[in-house]
């Protein structure tokens, strides 16, 4: 049996050889339509089992319904853990309130508003930080204690703690302020961690630029 998806939708096909005859004088391959179903089927439709052999049953099911199964019990998963969780609402209102705090230069906000506002924030249940005593390095390397720094922002910024840009003066967001100081501090043309590598040969300047 041959599968051939098509959209969201699988078709089903028997392969069988015609030999030669009399009104054919080579054998040709011929495939033969058997049905359809969805590809995100976690059944196979009745209609469509009375067509099927139980080799052909157990191969839809191995490789088309269990699949389905466990993605829609992965997702049902999800989607419970998403509804249970907090944070994701934290960083969501997070973003909102950024951007009201810029509009709010040219409609001010009534004082009743932040006061409900800051009253949730109270009623928020705050996890303690525990304490962990990491032992002193003797020697603290600052190129490693960037890069991890960097790694632990790109960490921030795909989890949407940052949120996301405005439409329009993304120029004039705070995010995007700190990258362009970062990108001076690491790359820049004057005083910068490339240059000062640069100076002391561990990486080479490009000539003619």
């Amino acid at each position: 049996m041959n599968i051939k998806r098509r959209g969201t939708r699988l078709y089903l096909y028997r392969s069988r050889w015609v030999a030669r005859c009399s009104e054919h004088a080579h054998g040709y391959g011929l495939q033969e339509y058997i049905g359809s179903l969805s590809s995100d089927a976690q059944t196979v439709p009745e209609p469509l089992q009375a067509q099927l052999t139980a080799h052909e049953l157990e191969r839809l099911e191995r490789d088309v319904c269990l699949p389905a199964r466990r993605r829609a019990a992965d997702e049902q998963q999800r989607a419970a853990h998403r509804e249970q969780d907090p944070l994701w609402r934290i960083q969501e209102a997070a973003r909102l309130l950024a951007e009201a705090a810029s509009l709010s230069a040219d409609r001010r906000v009534p004082q009743c508003q932040l006061d409900a506002v800051a009253h949730r924030l109270s009623q928020i249940a705050i996890q303690e930080a525990s304490v962990i005593r990491v032992p002193t390095p003797v020697r603290t390397e600052p190129m490693l204690v960037a890069l991890n720094a960097v790694k632990a922002a790109t960490e921030a910024v795909e989890s949407g703690a940052m949120g996301r840009a405005p439409a329009e003066g993304v120029r004039a967001t705070r995010t995007y302020q700190l990258w362009a100081k970062l990108f001076e501090a690491v790359s820049g043309d004057d005083i910068s961690l490339l240059r000062a590598l640069q100076e002391k040969g561990f990486v080479k300047a490009k000539r003619g630029g």
